[in-house]
């Protein structure tokens, strides 16, 4: 729908022809800051250290160097009842995929799923030791 210029608008579109060729400006009003306070505030002064902490900051992140992060091994619940390596499988994946260490899972299992080691308890948990905390399954007392 074609919008319809008043009266009132087509004067003041006159207007502001004329002042432009004779090269009148109108002053446009001043935006004011809203008064959120934004930024620091006035008189703010950085000390040097602060300084330093930050330009390491911003280096690291442009690198892409991330901070090392210690992770402690995880604690592997395990229950007695077990024949070949495969029953570890599911309690692995429980532990270590919340820690999202899906890689180091992946390499436990090859390591495990070997044909020399794959019956022998002994040193399928010597395996399991070195990247986690055994624990035994507590078992139900019948009477």
């Amino acid at each position: 729908m074609p919008r319809v210029l008043t009266e009132e608008h087509k004067v003041a579109m006159q207007a502001g022809r004329q002042n432009r060729k004779l090269g009148v400006i109108k002053e446009k009003p001043i935006k004011v800051k809203s008064d959120k306070k934004r930024g620091r505030p006035k008189g703010y002064v950085r000390d040097s250290e602060t300084i330093k902490k930050q330009k390491e900051t911003r280096l690291k992140n442009k690198l892409g160097i991330k901070d090392e992060v210690v992770c402690e091994k995880p604690a592997l619940i395990i229950s007695r009842k077990w024949q070949t390596g495969f029953d570890f499988w599911l309690e692995m994946r429980k532990t270590l995929r919340p820690l999202h260490r899906y890689a180091e899972c992946r390499n436990i299992e090859r390591m495990i799923v070997q044909k020399d080691i794959w019956d022998n308890r002994e040193e399928i948990l010597k395996i399991l030791e070195n990247h986690f905390i055994l624990q035994l399954k507590k078992l139900k007392v019948t009477v």
